[in-house]
């Protein structure tokens, strides 16, 4: 059986996927004590959404998705960061919810599916060999799912200059990583799928369509 049509087809990308994820905690972590949270959830939808089969790529923003929930350092109602400076322990990224909210696992990959699904459907007018529209599908994607989370987040701040601003500070700087790293994580995912003898771009998998 040809690794293609394995089960273990997704591997590659998750593996790349799980470097990504950790990289992006470690940074986070080092950002904590400015209020600093790196969110580049969208990066990971847009390759499996436009070039890999349905139910492949699904599975595989799925376990991806799994990844992103699981690093969130805390809670799902509670955001505060814990930082290496003691005089800046428990700052508020997106404030604190009530308690009426529930805290569940599984949120920002709800939107991740939800964006996998929509890229599917555009994806016919996309050049799917352009690693610039994977960058720009990879921004608008974070941004939607970014901006959900935040509102979920602190709903009963959204009144707040100074919530806004902390929001616009997060924004930026994840943009400033998906518009730095991204192109070396579009590589390290096609590269890691040839060395298994799958080219993503030049043998789009349309199997399952």
């Amino acid at each position: 059986m040809s690794f293609r049509k394995a089960w273990v087809y997704w591997l590659p990308s998750f593996l790349c996927t799980y470097l990504w994820v950790a990289a992006m905690t470690v940074l986070s972590d080092l950002f904590a004590g400015f209020g600093i949270t790196f969110f580049t959830a969208g990066l990971l939808v847009v390759l499996p959404a436009l070039l890999m089969s349905f139910y492949r790529g699904l599975a595989n923003v799925i376990l991806s998705g799994f990844l992103v929930d699981a690093a969130i350092p805390v809670p799902f109602d509670l955001t505060n960061t814990l930082s290496f400076f003691a005089d800046v322990r428990g700052i508020s990224l997106f404030g604190e919810m009530p308690d009426t909210v529930p805290a569940f696992f599984g949120f920002v990959t709800g939107w991740m599916i939800f964006a996998f699904l929509v890229l599917r459907l555009v994806r016919s007018r996309l050049d799917l060999r352009s690693p610039a529209q994977w960058i720009a599908g990879a921004l608008v994607v974070n941004a939607g799912i970014f901006l959900f989370w935040g509102l979920a987040m602190s709903w009963t701040q959204l009144g707040d200059p100074l919530h806004w601003l902390g929001f616009a500070v997060n924004f930026v700087f994840s943009c400033g990583v998906l518009l730095a790293f991204g192109w070396w994580y579009f590589d390290l995912v096609t590269c890691a799928h040839r060395i298994c003898g799958i080219d993503l771009v030049e043998e789009r998998d349309i199997e399952c369509e």
